[in-house]
């Protein structure tokens, strides 16, 4: 679950190719700024996503 959540996030993110934003720097600091809250769960969803699937991995080896 917590991968479909990053994957989905991820897809907010489109502040590069954005029309009236592309090549401008001001505002694709402006936009990521605006997205802040999908940045992080981007970032930390496959985190979590990763330390669930170890936890499973080592219960299912008897560890």
């Amino acid at each position: 679950m917590a991968g479909i959540v990053g994957i989905q996030a991820s897809t907010a993110l489109d502040t590069v190719y954005a029309k009236g934003v592309a090549g401008d720097a001001v505002a694709v600091m402006d936009r990521f700024a605006e997205l802040r809250s999908a940045i992080v769960v981007m970032h930390q969803a496959p985190m979590i996503s990763a330390v669930l699937l170890l936890v499973s991995i080592s219960e299912r080896v008897g560890h």
